[in-house]
């Protein structure tokens, strides 16, 4: 078995399961059920770690014509609450694979700030 921070090898009768995290980004609707973002992001494109409630998350990109160096133009995800959601393959292992670990990040959605430019534009 090998691990690292962002993924778990597990090797049994010459067949190999890797693990990766994927981030999946959620928004609640005005009738509170939780809306699937498309937005999808691999732990070491996050620091290696798993947001928690409070952190924020800056999008990468604007949308197309927009300036980048705006703040108003990025979008930014503060997380609200995580929901992990464990798979696990069929022991004994007949096949090698890999296996996305969801964690869902329950987040509100706004445009950035003119407080937080500089964190935009490093």
């Amino acid at each position: 078995m090998q691990n690292s921070k962002s993924q778990l090898t597990i090797r049994q009768n010459g067949f190999e399961v890797e693990y990766v995290p994927l981030v999946r980004l959620f928004e609640r609707d005005p009738k509170g059920r939780l809306i699937d973002l498309r937005e999808e992001y691999e732990l070491r494109e996050l620091g290696g770690t798993i947001p928690q409630p409070g952190d924020r998350i800056v999008d990468p990109g604007v949308l197309a014509g927009r300036d980048r160096q705006l703040p108003e133009n990025r979008i930014v995800y503060e997380v609200v609450h995580r929901y992990f959601m464990p798979r696990y393959p069929k022991f004994p292992l007949e096949k090698s694979e890999t296996i996305h670990q969801y964690i869902a990040l329950e987040v509100s959605v706004r445009s950035g700030t003119e407080n937080e430019e500089n964190v935009y534009n490093n």
